[in-house]
């Protein structure tokens, strides 16, 4: 895996609105552009109360979850390819009202050793 980059941001955002399939949708190509990734696939899922919105990016994955009985959405964007996870930030800030958000940023070699601890070589 010499020369490869992993990065994985995953973020928790309490929101203070609903959001419906459109507007998350819109949120995940606004997003996708503005971190110069290529959108392959693009489906919403009708989980009810919830749903799930995936995007396939030519990099990996971008994923939405919304669950509105308490206003959570859960996104993560997986990618071999580096990025700016500064810009994600920037994008779920003016996107969406939010009441709270947590963001984690897990780079190369911590997804690296985690896969190994799922993987032993012996």
């Amino acid at each position: 895996m010499n020369g490869m980059y992993l990065k994985k941001v995953q973020a928790s955002l309490l929101l203070s609105e609903k959001i419906n399939q459109k507007k998350a949708k819109s949120f995940i190509k606004f997003l996708a552009k503005t971190i110069d990734m290529q959108i392959v696939f693009l489906k919403s899922f009708d989980l009810p109360p919830g749903f799930d919105v995936l995007a396939i990016v030519k990099e990996s994955h971008i994923y939405l979850g919304y669950w509105p009985e308490v206003n959570l959405v859960q996104l993560e964007v997986f990618s071999c390819k580096n990025f700016e996870e500064d810009k994600i930030h920037a994008v779920v800030r003016n996107f969406f009202l939010i009441e709270a958000i947590k963001i984690e940023v897990i780079k190369d070699k911590s997804i690296f050793d985690e896969v190994k601890d799922l993987c032993p070589t012996s």
